[in-house]
């Protein structure tokens, strides 16, 4: 089992490298054209801090993945190591019988539906302490979408994932969904000046999140939908000013320190200033 572990973080390791290649070539083409923020640095102050999130945190998050659901299922299949795997593979119930590509739209309303409440509630005291990480950036791009604390990520990411699993939904579903999530998240956090005109409420664009990143509080406690921006229209916290974008970013009341370990410990302590930006507040 061991072995096997280490052969998935191994790819996933590999995986991760030719998706951050990929993804640098395609948005540093596309920022080119129309960027949200002209003259950007591609490398910013603080790209090697994300660039390690990108690369060793996604390790962690899949050993926990595979270890809490592999022993959720053997205990629901009294371990029967053969019905887990078939049940990996073409799902369970009614729902296994419908095509990925439904199985797909289902799950994505699912996850963010309950992701757009679990973001709101990640504004909130005492949650905020471990979101702020994800605000603390000043200079959005790609990349930034890397920048999670293992909390906030195992909650509101990993945890939903598994959560779903279990209702009976294709494997194949999650394989496929994980590629479109990685996309959408790092398109939204893009420096691109994309609204998506008419079809602002129905995907999430690059100017409707970087609105959420903005450093002014009012305007980060809304656009929390991330991928349906509906939700926000169907709860109120839908913002986009017509022909107004966003320029200023992070959180700097929060005092996020800027280095790696730094800011894994930063939730863990108390510090001069670290209060939610609550939306009640």
């Amino acid at each position: 089992m061991m072995s096997a572990l280490f052969s998935s973080l191994l790819d996933l390791e590999k995986s991760l490298i030719f998706t951050l290649i990929f993804f640098t070539i395609c948005f540093s083409f596309l920022t080119l054209i129309s960027p949200q923020i002209r003259n950007q640095a591609l490398w910013r102050e603080d790209t090697d801090v994300d660039l390690l999130y990108w690369l060793i945190l996604p390790l962690l998050y899949e050993t926990i993945y595979q270890f809490v659901s592999n022993r959720v299922l053997l205990a629901i299949h009294h371990g029967d190591a053969r019905a887990v795997a078939d049940f990996l593979e073409h799902g369970r119930g009614g729902i296994a019988l419908l095509p990925v590509w439904a199985q797909g739209l289902i799950v994505l309303g699912i996850s963010d539906f309950i992701q757009y409440w679990l973001h709101r509630l990640f504004h909130k005291k005492p949650f905020w302490k471990f979101h702020a990480i994800h605000h603390s950036a000043e200079e959005i791009d790609w990349l930034t979408s890397a920048r999670f604390h293992p909390v906030n990520y195992l909650i509101s990411f990993t945890a939903v994932s598994i959560l779903i699993g279990l209702i009976g939904f294709s494997g194949k579903t999650f394989f496929i969904l994980g590629s479109v999530n990685a996309i959408l998240s790092a398109l939204v956090h893009a420096n691109l000046n994309w609204t998506f005109g008419p079809f602002k409420y129905v995907l999430a664009s690059p100017v409707f999140h970087r609105w959420h990143h903005s450093s002014s509080e009012a305007e980060r406690n809304r656009n929390f939908a991330s991928t349906f921006p509906v939700l926000d229209l169907l709860f109120g916290t839908f913002y986009m000013p017509k022909g107004e974008e966003p320029f200023v970013f992070g959180a700097p009341e929060d005092k996020v320190p800027p280095g790696f370990l730094a800011q894994l410990a930063f939730p863990f302590f108390r510090t001069r200033k670290l209060e939610s930006p609550t939306e009640d507040s």
